[in-house]
């Protein structure tokens, strides 16, 4: 029986090779990887069993997956269907009016149907798929079995992509220097953005990246993909949401809560870091760990 592990080697978020990461380590091996992005281009042999998780997609010419491919529909989050942007009727008209649709159109309610029922990252996916007739799941994001190593703590604050979201690599200095002057000589400054087409180097750098989150003191980002592996790894998280696609969060409410980057700066200038980080539900945390963790088991021992 092969196993097939979803990549993304022309994506320059690294958070999507954190989502591959977790995946990888749910998995018995890794026999072949394969592009989301040209999931249904992908060359393996009848019977490769994936798990489609993480985000769908820019291209949906390219779906649904081959036919060779059997998925497991966990952690999976397609963006909804909405109004064209400029950029979209562009690709529209380069690439084919179907490149910018969304995976939740009802053209792919069967093939979803027959792998019923999905497993949704987020509440707004399970709702949308639910729309089309397509029974669905909110199970939460695969990087929630990520398990920490017990590595010392440092005393650093880890800023990650913090004033995000569009781009989120962007570095905004007023910001930055409106941070007591304590703070910022104690932190350390990282981004996810990530140009390599390697992917065992891409996989690498993410599992560098989880160790640093692991042993920090607290973790400061706009990246959804920095707060949850944080908040699995027991790392305290302050999450900043200034302008966030709010359909991503839903259902993590009970692990993180995300606040205003100017209430943070507010908190900051204050002394009151720790106060900011979100709670987190242990129990709800476990419930969605195992949960995920024995249906991948249960798919992987599968005759």
């Amino acid at each position: 029986m092969p196993f097939g592990l979803l990549v993304t080697p022309f994506g320059d978020n690294l958070g999507d090779d954190i989502q591959s990461l977790a995946a990888c380590r749910l998995m018995p091996r890794v026999d072949t990887y394969i592009d989301r992005e040209k999931i249904s281009k992908a060359q393996v042999p009848p019977g490769t069993r994936v798990i489609i998780n993480g985000w769908f997609m820019h291209d949906t010419r390219f779906w649904p997956p081959h036919e060779n491919i059997i998925p497991l529909f966990v952690a999976f989050h397609a963006r909804p269907a909405t109004t064209p942007r400029p950029m979209e009727w562009l690709c529209d008209r380069l690439l084919g009016p179907r490149s910018t649709k969304s995976c939740v159109d009802p053209t792919y309610s069967e093939y979803f149907s027959r792998h019923a029922p999905i497993g949704c990252r987020d509440e707004a996916t399970s709702k949308a798929l639910e729309a089309i007739s397509v029974p669905a799941f909110f199970s939460g994001c695969v990087t929630l079995t990520i398990r920490p190593r017990g590595l010392p703590k440092t005393d650093h604050v880890v800023f990650v992509d913090p004033f995000g979201p569009l781009p989120h690599n962007a570095f905004r200095p007023d910001r930055w220097l409106s941070i007591p002057k304590a703070i910022r000589s104690s932190s350390r400054c990282m981004t996810h953005l990530r140009l390599s087409r390697n992917i065992e180097r891409r996989l690498a750098v993410a599992s560098d990246y989880l160790d640093i989150y692991e042993r920090a003191k607290l973790v400061i980002t706009s990246r959804l993909h920095v707060a949850l592996p944080c908040v699995a790894l027991g790392t305290p998280v302050i999450f900043l949401a200034n302008g966030h696609r709010s359909y991503r969060l839903s259902g993590f409410e009970n692990l993180i809560q995300p606040i205003s980057i100017a209430d943070f700066l507010r908190g900051a200038k204050a002394g009151d870091l720790n106060h900011m980080a979100s709670t987190v539900d242990p129990l709800h945390l476990a419930s969605l760990r195992n949960s995920i963790e024995d249906k991948v088991t249960e798919f992987f021992n599968a005759d």
